[in-house]
């Protein structure tokens, strides 16, 4: 992955974590992830975690796989160590 490419996905995961409901960006990021000829697999799972990201509360109730926004800036963070990214994240 080219260094403009992981500033671009840096830039929206920030923009993720920051956003009170970030479910739009959250399915960009998923559709422009899968819709790529090449992707890295790490990307790939990023994609596929955050498909059980729910906002609502009630929603969330009815699937234990379901999260909110804590558990959310956590399967990102965790994306960033595995990146060993945390330090440009800031």
């Amino acid at each position: 992955m080219d260094d403009t490419k992981l500033r671009e996905i840096l830039t929206v995961l920030h923009k993720i974590k920051n956003k009170e409901d970030p479910s739009d960006l959250i399915r960009k990021f998923q559709n422009e992830i899968w819709n790529r000829e090449e992707t890295d697999e790490i990307l790939s799972e990023l994609a596929s975690d955050l498909d059980d990201y729910e906002p609502n509360p009630l929603l969330r109730m009815e699937d234990r796989s379901y999260y909110g926004n804590e558990k959310l800036v956590q399967v990102i963070n965790n994306f960033l160590g595995r990146m060993n990214l945390n330090n440009m994240d800031k």
